[in-house]
């Protein structure tokens, strides 16, 4: 069967795809200017983990903050260069000439869209550390991995909808 260059399809950046990329940008900052603006008024000790209730129930040092954020950079990096490579992946329908371009461009939204996502999480993550342990109360709330699965989830299946009717 003949093959095409996966390779030579170029994807538009579309001005909803630079707005997406700086939401997530914000996030970033929003999650390093939190960390910095709170780190002299944090204890020693923050909670470092909710259970299912969403109540914090293990702690360790504040330095944990600085590993989240690593790992937020890491998160951040990871999306944006997989994001560049929509050829490289496996898809629920066949890419052929025709459809390689429709197809890309869904998949690239649909990273910057879970880019922001997951970004969500770790800045709420974030402002539930760093509030629960300044006032000694709160949590995640008993909602957040419901809603956290949910939203995910929820946009895997739109996404895989419309790669299917992409044929």
């Amino acid at each position: 069967m003949y093959e095409f260059d996966r390779k030579s399809v170029v994807v538009p950046v579309t001005k909803v795809d630079k707005l997406l990329d700086n939401i997530s940008k914000a996030i970033v900052a929003i999650i390093i200017f939190l960390i910095a603006g709170f780190w002299f008024r944090l204890p020693g000790t923050i909670p470092t983990h909710f259970n299912v209730f969403g109540e914090a129930d293990g702690y360790g040092s504040k330095y944990m903050l600085v590993v989240q954020l690593v790992l937020v950079f890491g998160i951040y990096a990871a999306f944006s260069y997989q994001i560049k490579r929509p050829d490289s992946y496996s898809y629920i329908v066949t890419i052929t000439p025709n459809n390689a371009l429709p197809q890309f461009t869904l998949l690239t939204k649909f990273l910057r869209i879970l880019k922001i996502e997951v970004l969500f999480v770790f800045l709420y993550l974030t402002v539930s550390q760093i509030f629960s342990s300044a006032m000694q109360k709160a949590g995640v709330g008993l909602w957040f991995i419901p809603t956290v699965l949910l939203v995910i989830f929820g946009s895997l299946g739109v996404y895989g909808y419309k790669s299917s009717k992409l044929k």
